[in-house]
């Protein structure tokens, strides 16, 4: 358990820190985060059984489902816990990406 929360905090902050080199190359927010979403939904959010694809959903959906899952209003093995990680900003900036894909 002490390696996946370990493991987990060193991904957050690689994130963070690739977040802010990328954004001096004026890299979208969005596409940023995007990266961490490629585990699961595939490259761009392509998915693949029996993960959704997300790449090409329409923007509000997006937002809809990723508060949904915040609210424990959809019922889901990981979701819910990474999507309380965002802020509403944030999941905006994501639905934006991944709804131009």
């Amino acid at each position: 358990m002490r390696k996946l929360i370990f493991g987990s905090v060193l991904i957050i902050c690689g994130l963070f820190f690739a977040q802010g080199n990328l954004m001096a190359a004026d890299v979208p927010a969005g596409e940023v985060m995007a990266y961490s979403c490629f585990n699961c939904h595939g490259e761009n959010g392509g998915g693949s059984d029996p993960i959704v694809k997300i790449a090409g959903l329409p923007k509000d959906l997006i937002i809809h489902k990723m508060k949904a899952f915040v609210k424990g209003d959809v019922p889901n093995t990981v979701m819910g816990r990474i999507a309380k990680g965002y802020t509403d900003a944030q999941i905006e900036a994501l639905a934006d990406y991944f709804s131009s894909k």
